[in-house]
């Protein structure tokens, strides 16, 4: 995030959930949660390249190294909540306060901390949200699971392009505030 940032209309608000253990055996740093944040938030930077955003993070029970480097690699202004342990269930709950009351972007974006992107990739999907009223809900995530569980096998490509219908996903996904505030 830059202040050039907050002096435009900012297209995506971003609310991600940092907590310092490992929750399952990761494909990279297997020990070193610190150093899987790293790779993945250095990762969501660069998937945010040609969009303007707003981050907020809520680091859950994180060491202060945590805040040190994510305001060294977005920008002091960061918003960053500080949370004592609350857990998955309550910090989800805080994204979705946080994404359904913001007066920031109409497109929300929850983001978990062990996720890889593409350069620019996040600007694509938020233009097609953009040119896609439709879509409620998209995930950048593509499991083995939605290619080999016969759950998930009449997933589709609706729209001639390189997105799929799936059944379920991971907390880590797009929306509209105003499909957050519909829920209410």
């Amino acid at each position: 995030m830059t202040s050039d940032n907050e002096r435009k209309q900012v297209e995506l608000t971003i609310c991600c959930r940092i907590y310092p253990g490992i929750n399952r055996r990761p494909f990279f740093s297997a020990n070193d949660k610190l150093s899987i944040v790293k790779t993945c938030m250095k990762s969501l930077k660069q998937g945010l390249e040609g969009i303007s955003y707003r981050l907020i993070v809520l680091l859950d029970n994180c060491p202060d190294e945590y805040e040190t480097f994510l305001k060294e690699l977005f920008d002091p202004s960061i918003e960053i909540q500080r949370l004592g342990g609350v857990g998955n269930q309550a910090t989800f709950f805080k994204q979705i306060e946080i994404l359904k009351s913001q007066q920031s972007s109409e497109i929300v974006f929850f983001y978990e901390d062990d996720y890889l992107f593409v350069p620019g990739k996040i600007a694509e999907i938020v233009h097609f949200m953009q040119s896609n009223p439709l879509v409620d809900f998209l995930t950048p995530y593509d499991s083995s699971d939605y290619h080999k569980v016969e759950f998930h096998k009449t997933s589709s490509r609706p729209h001639d392009g390189p997105y799929q219908k799936v059944k379920t996903t991971t907390c880590t996904f797009f929306t509209r505030k105003s499909v957050l505030q519909s829920k209410e």
